[in-house]
């Protein structure tokens, strides 16, 4: 008897979950193409066809922020005076605060912020985006068994941040191309 002529009650009940598993994905797929969603993507090259990022030597986003305009679609230029948009970077700030204590005095849970300044001018110098400070923070318990783990949770924590003010810029830009269409 070949592995295929057997059809136990497990091989039914096998093939009756995998079906069901099946539609059940098919209805999820049919349900998030129904009420609108989609992929995030931003409509920058409409607006702007190349980018120059100008960031000071406090800034650490600025690699975040240029994978992300390219995977836009915008082309990044070296020097400015060939962008059509020149996003400024400056001032990166990095604060750690704690915001609760145990009973023995001891730090229990941290703030941590990111901010720094951002602005953008089009390709003829045009204030595009007023300079503003655009900031993301998150808290975090402290963990006095596992500092190690603490670390690692900070590490992480830090770059959430740092693709949080990404998205913010990449926001505000997207905003600004949109209204530049109408």
């Amino acid at each position: 008897m070949t592995p295929l002529a057997r059809t136990g009650p497990a091989q039914k009940a096998m093939r009756k979950n995998d079906w069901l598993a099946r539609a059940v994905l098919l209805m999820v797929a049919f349900l998030a193409a129904g009420c609108g969603f989609q992929l995030r993507s931003w409509d920058l090259p409409s607006a702007f066809q190349s980018a120059h990022i100008a960031a000071d030597a406090s800034v650490t986003i600025d690699a975040g922020l240029r994978r992300a305009l390219e995977q836009a679609g915008l082309v990044l230029a070296v020097d400015q005076s060939d962008a059509g948009a020149v996003i400024r970077l400056s001032d990166q700030r990095e604060l750690r605060r704690g915001v609760s204590t145990t009973r023995g005095a001891r730090t229990a849970e941290y703030e941590m912020t990111l901010s720094l300044v951002f602005a953008a001018q089009d390709g003829e110098g045009n204030e595009v985006v007023s300079e503003r400070r655009i900031s993301a923070d998150r808290t975090f318990r402290l963990d006095q068994n596992n500092p190690a783990a603490t670390r690692e949770e900070q590490a992480l924590i830090a770059l959430e941040l740092e693709n949080e003010l990404v998205q913010q810029i990449m926001l505000t830009l997207s905003a600004v191309s949109r209204a530049d269409q109408t």
